[in-house]
């Protein structure tokens, strides 16, 4: 087996279950913290995602319900004067993630 396949191979503690987040905890109207981010909110199922300095770094929003829940991360485009969705993810962390790193 080369190297390149023994890293797609499933492990032992890769087959752990995902955490999973449950209504209230995203639901909830007060805002929240992730890290160094904050979630304040929008509107029902928005929120605005901002840096611990204030600075407003986009969007995630929450599209479905509980088996297809999706958390969508968007960030305005000035040229178009719209918000452009990053991507949706299955977490909450992930969509943090994408708009944390993709600045």
């Amino acid at each position: 087996m080369s190297v390149v396949e023994a890293m797609f191979e499933p492990q032992e503690d890769d087959m752990t279950p995902t955490p999973t987040i449950e209504p209230a905890q995203i639901d909830a109207g007060a805002p929240q913290s992730a890290g160094a981010l904050r979630l304040l909110p929008v509107a029902d199922r928005l929120w605005r995602v901002v840096e611990s300095h204030g600075r407003v770094i986009g969007h995630l929003q929450v599209r479905g319900d509980r088996a297809q829940r999706r958390f969508v991360a968007l960030r305005f485009h000035a040229g178009d004067r719209r918000f452009r969705e990053v991507g949706a993810f299955w977490t909450r962390a992930e969509a943090l993630e994408c708009l944390r790193l993709s600045r």
